[in-house]
């Protein structure tokens, strides 16, 4: 699991914990009897807007795509991702819709893993929920309304229905 502060906010193209998280999967001998595989990433994030987690072209995601499919995890039949955000937002003029956050966000990852989603054999899980919070004044903060979590899997033979 990869944890975030809110000190520490994410960059898409140039975020060095992403870069080691790929520099670990990145491996010399194959492993033949590995299965599954299951990444977890948490964010906490302030005053973002609902793209900031957007997949852009060739970046990390990109890159584990490649890694999980080029021949060195040969038995995976399953990888998950699970995105999970802690979002405060303290300037009134951002709007936040967490409902479209978090399926737009499920759409543009699995569009960013498009060799894992051809393959065959892998089956491909994304779970993303949010927790978003505004704030109110003297009133400290309050929860913006919306689903809370969003998550889909399908078999590695359908995943090209998507």
């Amino acid at each position: 699991m990869h944890f975030r502060s809110f000190g520490n906010p994410f960059h898409p193209l140039d975020d060095t914990n992403t870069n080691t998280i790929c520099d670990i999967l990145d491996i010399t001998s194959p492993l033949p009897k590995l299965t599954e595989l299951q990444l977890e990433f948490h964010f906490n994030e302030v005053n973002v807007h609902e793209t900031f987690l957007h997949p852009h072209p060739d970046s990390y995601w990109q890159r584990i795509d490649r890694q999980l499919t080029g021949g060195k995890y040969p038995a995976l039949e399953k990888f998950k991702l699970e995105l999970s955000c802690d979002i405060i937002l303290e300037e009134p003029e951002i709007a936040f819709n967490k409902k479209t956050f978090l399926k737009s966000t499920r759409a543009l990852f699995r569009a960013a893993f498009p060799r894992v989603c051809a393959s065959k054999k892998i089956k491909f899980e994304i779970a993303n929920d949010a927790s978003v919070t505004r704030e109110a004044g003297d009133d400290g903060y309050l929860d913006i309304g919306g689903s809370d979590s969003d998550s889909d899997s399908a078999p590695a033979d359908a995943q090209g229905e998507f």
